[in-house]
């Protein structure tokens, strides 16, 4: 199905190409936003195969051709959609008449506020052209999109409840399962994007009916952009005023840093570095670090591992004395200012802050592991763009495959270095300085 898609795509471009340059239809036609398929019926052995150059030009059967390439990825995408909204009798440069049809086809995407750059939004119109609605609406916070997700009413025609597909956090799907706001992607896991994705991102997005994590369940998602939870520090500043360098979440408990730590404005974030600083340390208390426990797990899962409800929550309570700021926009800036000398933050923010400040700031992730996290593209359950205004819109994989191709993925740094496999984010274990990004 991928590659009939891509063959597709290529066809539509090329009859596109030949309608424009021989003139084949009017220029009234043109203007539609649509230009949907000839009634002919062409058998393989009639003009080029489809991944060759068409030439209206070159003979009548060829002609023909370009009319019905030119849509045919169109016809693909709307198998069984609406009754046609018109149709009129086109004449051909060649003489010939075929019947001709229109059909209007939309995309409308509500995304977190800087996960999809205006240079994006601008590919993907000259892509689609004149013959395709697309509309772009960005919310400032993920919380926005998700509370929009129950509003399928209509009242808001440009709501995240009614729209094709919109951007939630991984940590959000689960609810937005349960609750029934989104639905499984149609045709995922036949994409060429699902194929390309790395298999720990395949299993954040199968889900079941409880939005649990389900190797066997449908694909509620297709991560767009994702990464992980660093600490950026300045090692100077720490090392000047009697302290260690930071190798691991318990670093940030030294008394160096009282005050002086900056840290996401999430519950869930604070939580994670306290239990993977209890997990890393045999301080006495009787852990079995062998158990692999996360922000996940139930009460007597942690139990099970050595962690108690009270020791965790001295834990929590010993990072937040020592954070000075809990932000999601002026943490970075707060490290910047000097106003604190460590920032925990996600990385997209802090390579960027490294890159920036040179040796100055140094990058690393904590040796005992730290939080992944993705932003994946879901479908609303109210989408309107489909078939008799129902469902998702034809234009839905177009849109995730553009996004997910190699040149636009955020999940990886400018050497296209999968986070992964960048060794200069960890620390060395013996006391040596880690490497700056």
């Amino acid at each position: 199905m991928a590659l009939d898609m891509r063959l597709h795509h290529k066809c539509m471009h090329q009859g596109m190409k030949c309608i424009k340059q021989y003139g084949c239809q009017t220029q009234a036609t043109l203007r539609r936003k649509l230009i949907v398929s000839a009634t002919a019926q062409l058998t393989p052995a009639d003009g080029p195969s489809t991944s060759e150059p068409c030439y209206c030009g070159s003979s009548t059967s060829w002609s023909r051709r370009c009319v019905a390439l030119g849509a045919a990825v169109v016809f693909s995408a709307l198998a069984g959609s609406d009754p046609v909204q018109a149709a009129k009798t086109v004449v051909l440069r060649d003489g010939s008449e075929v019947q001709a049809f229109e059909h209007g086809m939309t995309l409308a995407i509500v995304a977190l506020r800087g996960s999809v750059s205006s240079q994006w939004a601008l590919d993907f119109q000259t892509s689609i052209g004149k013959y395709c609605g697309f509309s772009l609406d960005q919310r400032p916070q993920l919380a926005d999109i998700f509370k929009e997700l129950s509003d399928t009413g209509g009242q808001n025609k440009r709501s995240a409840g009614v729209a094709d597909v919109v951007t939630l956090g991984d940590t959000w799907l689960a609810a937005a399962i349960q609750k029934g706001l989104v639905q499984p992607i149609p045709g995922a896991s036949s994409s060429r994007w699902y194929r390309l994705l790395p298999p720990r991102l395949r299993q954040l997005v199968h889900r079941n009916a409880a939005g649990m994590p389900d190797a066997h369940g449908p694909v509620y998602g297709a991560p767009y952009r994702w990464g992980c939870t660093l600490i950026a520090y300045r090692r100077d500043r720490l090392l000047r005023r009697g302290g260690d360098p930071i190798l691991d979440w318990s670093d940030l408990l030294q008394p160096s840093l009282a005050g002086r730590v900056a840290m996401l404005d999430s519950p869930r974030e604070l939580l994670a570095a306290a239990l993977r600083s209890l997990i890393a340390e045999t301080d006495g208390r009787g852990m079995r670090v062998g158990r692999r426990v996360s922000v996940n797990s139930s009460a007597a899962e942690l139990a099970e591992a050595g962690i108690t409800e009270s020791v965790l929550q001295e834990r929590v309570d010993a990072f937040r004395r020592q954070v000075r700021l809990f932000s999601n926009h002026d943490h970075v800036r707060a490290l910047q200012a000097g106003d604190v000398w460590a920032v925990v933050g996600y990385s997209q923010d802090l390579v960027q802050l490294a890159e920036r400040s040179g040796s100055s700031v140094e990058l690393l992730a904590p040796l005992s592991g730290t939080q992944l996290w993705a932003d994946v593209w879901a479908v609303p359950a109210g989408a309107r763009g489909g078939h008799r205004r129902s469902g998702p819109s034809p234009l839905l994989p177009v849109w995730i495959e553009f996004t997910l191709s190699p040149g636009r993925i955020t999940g990886t740094t400018k050497k296209h270095e999968p986070w992964g496999s960048r060794t200069s984010l960890f620390p060395y274990v013996h006391g040596v300085r880690s490497a700056s990004v």
